[in-house]
């Protein structure tokens, strides 16, 4: 502007000096360099005029890539004024609110926070109206849940700042981001945090007890056998003696069998073995076993099953976990009943099979009832506490064995009146597979042995059943290792019965069986081994074994063995 003043003044100037056009030949050439000037100024606003032009389309190429930028960024922009109405948001904003443009545009922010957050909300936009050093201000965030229309729970972290806009207006920026499944991953750290301490709180609990729980019957194997070695003890104290010893040995016993099926069922290891099994067998068996020491507490175990069906019913199932859920139960309906009757009944309903197991026993506590399948629980009544020993995994053997099995469990009890246990198991029929109960006996040699061949390299189980046999006066011989048990077999024709170790130092027991019977088919092997869990009898008698007894064998079984074999 200022240039295009000087040329029309320069111009009128040259007119009032030439007074016209008088001189036309100086005009004319005034008027040709005038002429020229305009060109060359021409040129140059043209050269600019380009240069807007392209500074003007450059301009609109960077408000387009901010725009682009804005719009498709990862991170969601909101503008908000002090009131906290939405000005401006971009399309990560939108979608993480899942709302429409339109209904958030002018819309206060807080009506789309869910009222939980209110107050952090309000609390982080203070703090960043507060605070003017926008670096600072950036580095504070807060956590706020949203409320939306699928009634989904999510949640927004928030970062921001305060400016001061072109119409000097102050504004507020804030950054969003998702933060529902850092939220949701930061949940499940703390739940797996809190599942971590019980785990650890559990575990040490768990050692305490089982210190206890082993502890206790150890200091009655331990203590009573060092006052057997006291000299001038009458009969009657070594019997006592030899009893609590026994007594002890064996809850020490149940104790560590119940913690080797926990521990195999809930590493998924516990196998289930079907087989044809009459129940109500199952029931005689353990009323048989049970009734004498109800005897004891002048308690009668009553078999109440009436229906000639249930008698003869054949189920396919595991027995051995049946049967040791019905034993927990009646040995506790037994412990805690006194001058009483426990009542067993059986039923078949649609597909399952309901064991009931009632006492007239103490009763439990409302409190206590559930409570008495977690592990090492023990009801504080002090009658039963006083009256009772249990290492209180009993329950929870039965629980996890029936859930193991597919079944249900139910417990109804009042205190002082009774006990009712029912356990439904799934009830396959098995009349089509056999029709006479199966037998773990099989045909054996009943041939009178003159000599036993004891395989057993465990020094104090040779001297336990050396003893029984010195006392019996038979003959023995005992080889502490597979090759002299196969040499002793080889070199002494009159061994007409062997005992077994599986766990031996150089051939192993299953193994050894298999190399005695390609030579000797005839005599009975017995495997009397530490072997215990469920799945090892099959294997062992698959081997050639004719009969499978686990450690600790009591002098009773003994007994029978030898009898069974006419060595005696």
């Amino acid at each position: 502007m200022e240039r295009d003043k000087l040329l029309r003044l320069r111009a009128e100037q040259l007119l009032s000096q030439r007074g016209g056009v008088k001189n036309r030949e100086l005009y004319e050439k005034d008027l040709e360099t005038l002429v020229e000037e305009l060109s060359i100024y021409q040129i140059e606003l043209e050269h600019q005029n380009n240069e807007l032009s392209a500074t003007y389309l450059q301009l609109l190429d960077e408000e387009k890539r901010f725009a682009d930028l804005f719009n498709k960024a990862p991170v969601g922009y909101i503008i908000i004024d002090n009131d906290y109405n939405i000005l401006e948001l971009n399309a990560t904003a939108i979608k993480l609110l899942r709302l429409e443009k339109d209904d958030l545009i002018k819309t206060n922010l807080k009506k789309h926070i869910h009222p939980d957050s209110q107050d952090d909300f309000y609390f982080f936009i203070k703090y960043l109206v507060s605070t003017p050093n926008n670096v600072e201000a950036i580095t504070k965030h807060s956590v706020i849940k949203l409320i939306n229309q699928q009634s989904e729970a999510s949640f927004l972290k928030l970062t921001g700042y305060l400016e001061t806009n072109q119409k000097q207006e102050r504004v507020i920026r804030l950054a969003l981001i998702d933060y529902s499944t850092e939220n949701e991953l930061n949940e499940k750290l703390k739940d797996e945090t809190i599942k971590a301490k019980e785990s650890d709180r559990l575990k040490t609990a768990f050692l305490a007890n089982m210190s206890h729980e082993i502890r206790t019957p150890l200091n009655g194997i331990i203590g009573f056998a060092s006052l057997l070695e006291q000299e001038d003890l009458q009969s009657e104290q070594i019997t006592q003696y030899a009893q609590i010893i026994s007594k002890s040995g064996h809850r020490l016993l149940t104790l560590i069998n119940s913690i080797l099926d926990l521990s195999k069922i809930e590493s998924g290891c516990m196998p289930i073995y079907k087989k044809p099994f009459i129940p109500s067998q199952l029931i005689n068996e353990l009323i048989q076993h049970y009734q004498p020491e109800a005897d004891k507490l002048n308690t009668k175990i009553i078999n109440s099953t009436n229906s000639s069906t249930i008698e003869t019913i054949i189920m396919i199932g595991d027995e051995i976990k049946t049967h040791q859920i019905l034993s927990n139960i009646l040995s506790n309906a037994v412990k805690f009943t006194q001058n009483g009757s426990i009542d067993i009944d059986i039923w078949l309903d649609k597909n399952n099979i309901s064991f009931s197991i009632s006492d007239t026993g103490f009763g439990i506590d409302q409190d206590d009832l559930n409570k008495i399948f977690d592990r090492f629980y023990q009801t504080k009544n002090s009658i039963i506490k006083k009256n009772t020993q249990g290492s209180g995994l009993g329950l929870t053997l039965v629980k996890a064995l029936t859930n193991l099995l597919g079944g249900t469990i139910n417990v109804n009890s009042t205190l002082n009146i009774g006990t009712t246990f029912i356990i439904s198991l799934p009830f396959i029929n098995g009349d089509h597979v056999i029709t006479i109960p199966e037998t773990l006996q099989k045909n054996i040699s009943k041939t009178n042995a003159t000599k036993i061949l004891l395989i057993e390299d465990d020094e104090v189980n040779q001297i336990y059943i050396e003893t029984i046999l010195r006392q019996r006066n038979i003959a023995y011989a005992i080889a502490s290792s597979g090759k002299k048990a196969l040499h002793l077999l080889e070199s002494d024709n009159s061994i007409g019965l062997i005992f077994m170790d599986i766990k031996l130092p150089d051939i192993n027991g299953i193994d050894l069986t298999k190399m005695i019977r390609e030579k000797f088919t005839s005599i009975p092997i017995i495997a009397i081994t530490a072997f215990a869990l469920q799945g090892d009898q099959e294997k062992i008698l698959k081997a050639g074994c004719t009969e499978y007894y686990s450690k600790p064998i009591s002098l009773l079984t003994l007994q029978n063995i030898l009898e069974t074999y006419h060595v005696v």
